[in-house]
Formats: C-alpha cells, structure tokens, sequence
C-alpha cells in the first residue's frame, strides 16, 4: 500500500447489537483491535450492559432500538451477536 492510499483509507463503521458475555469476551476485543474499524453505535435491551460495554469501547451512541441506531447511523455494517442475528435476519425476512 503507497502512503497516498494509506491517508485516504476510511474507516468501516460498524453498529453493533448485542453486549453480553460472548460480544464482550470475543466480538468487541476484536473489532476494536482493527485500525480500519470504528464502532459508531451500540444497542442492547439491558441498560446496564449496554453502557458498561459502550463505555469500556468508547461508543457514544448507544439505543435499545435497532432499527433507530441503524436509521440515525447509517453504518457500514451492523455485528449482530447469536440471539440478534435470529432477530434482525427474521424482521427483514418480514419487511418490517
């Protein structure tokens, strides 16, 4: 890669949904270890977690409604954990 190319990479911006044990013990160590990513939004239902992890990851933007982070947000891509992916993959079978 050539130092012209290497200052104009963008990051990816990635919303996440999820911060339980697994997200916490895997998923966030290592998309935060990537220099190319930026975690721009968190959800999950539990308060706790969901402020717990976003602020260990320095999240600013934190929902316990998906479909409004990923309005608000426009991310690259979304990281859903087990139980989201059931979720999400249902709701845009649905349309919904």
């Amino acid at each position: 890669m050539t130092k012209t190319s290497e200052k104009t990479r963008t990051k990816v911006r990635v919303a996440m949904i999820g911060a339980g044990g697994m997200a916490n013990s895997v998923h966030y160590p290592s998309l935060s270890s990537f220099d190319d990513v930026e975690m721009v939004a968190i959800c999950d239902l539990d308060p706790n977690r969901l402020n717990t992890t976003a602020d260990k990851y320095h999240i600013q933007k934190r929902y316990t409604d998906y479909k409004k982070m990923i309005e608000e947000n426009t991310p690259d891509a979304v990281k859903t954990m087990e139980v989201a992916e059931k979720i999400l993959a249902k709701t845009l079978l649905e349309g919904k």
